[in-house]
């Protein structure tokens, strides 16, 4: 699945590094097109993200949530369906890991 499709979904990895290039924070945010008007418009998407703070340690503090928008064709306004957070993974953290590998490795 191509996630730079809208027709599909979209996917936005953000890395912050401080001045000295010190990895401070990663997030990893995908949205996926579940239903969709008959113009197009998305009107039932999931969204999955996990974000937070690279410690000194190696450890990660962050968070992890997955969401469901509704949303009517041609508004900006949508309502939330159910959404829930939950303490990450060690497979989650890992993967949010090799993604941000991936990004500073195209520096």
């Amino acid at each position: 699945m191509d996630l730079s499709a809208p027709e599909f979904g979209l996917r936005h990895v953000q890395v912050t590094l401080d001045a000295t290039g010190t990895l401070l924070t990663g997030s990893d945010i995908v949205m996926f097109v579940r239903e969709t008007a008959p113009g197009g418009d998305a009107t039932l998407t999931d969204h999955e993200s996990i974000g937070g703070r690279f410690e000194v340690d190696s450890s990660f503090r962050g968070t992890c949530w997955k969401s469901r928008l509704r949303s009517l064709p041609e508004s900006d306004e949508s309502e939330t369906v159910w959404s829930e957070s939950a303490a990450p993974t060690d497979d989650q953290i890992a993967a949010l890991r090799r993604l941000v590998a991936d990004v500073l490795g195209r520096r």
